[in-house]
C-alpha cells in the first residue's frame, strides 16, 4: 500500500510538473572556462513553463582531457531563464547552480559546487533551428569563473 502511494504521488507530480512544458529544446555546444582555461563540450535541454517566457534549462559539459590538471572533468547545471522573443531573436538571462565532478557521487568532498547568472542571445534560423551564444559568471566558494559558449538548437 505504501509502494502504491508513493507511485501515485510520484505519478501526480509528474502530471503538474509537465503541464505546459512544450516546446523542449536540446542542443550540442562548445565553449571555454577561465580559471584555468579549459575547452568544454556538451548537450543542453531547456522546457518551457506554464509562462512562455520562463524555461526550465540542464545543462552537461565535459572538459577536453588534460592529464596534466588535477580538476574535475564533468560539470552539470540546472537554471531557470527568462527569454522572450523578438522576431529572429531571443535575448535571455539565465540563474542557476551546478557542480563539477569526475565521477557522479553523493559524497559532498567529491564535487564542487556553484552559483552563475548569465545571459546571451538565440538566433532562430529557418524551422526548428537556432544559434544560441553566452556568457556565464560561475561563483565558486572562493573563486570565480567565466564560461563563454556557443551551440546548435532544435525545437520539438
Amino acid at each position: 500500500m505504501k509502494r502504491i502511494k508513493k507511485i501515485l504521488f510520484l505519478s501526480a507530480l509528474l502530471g503538474v510538473v509537465t503541464v505546459g512544458l512544450w516546446p523542449i529544446e536540446a542542443g550540442v555546444m562548445i565553449g571555454s572556462n577561465s580559471k584555468p582555461n579549459r575547452v568544454n563540450y556538451g548537450v543542453s535541454g531547456s522546457m518551457g513553463f506554464i509562462i512562455p517566457i520562463l524555461k526550465f534549462e540542464v545543462e552537461y559539459y565535459r572538459f577536453k582531457e588534460d592529464d596534466l590538471l588535477l580538476l574535475p572533468k564533468n560539470t552539470l547545471t540546472a537554471g531557470v531563464k527568462f527569454r522572450p522573443k523578438f522576431g529572429r531573436f531571443s535575448p535571455f538571462a539565465v540563474v542557476g547552480v551546478g557542480g563539477d565532478f569526475n565521477q557522479i557521487s553523493l559524497k559532498k568532498d567529491e564535487f564542487d559546487t556553484f552559483v552563475f547568472i548569465g545571459g546571451g542571445l538565440y538566433i532562430h534560423l529557418s524551422g526548428p533551428f537556432s544559434l544560441r551564444g553566452d556568457v556565464r559568471f560561475l561563483n565558486y566558494s572562493g573563486f570565480n569563473r567565466t564560461r563563454v559558449a556557443a551551440g546548435v538548437f532544435f525545437r520539438i
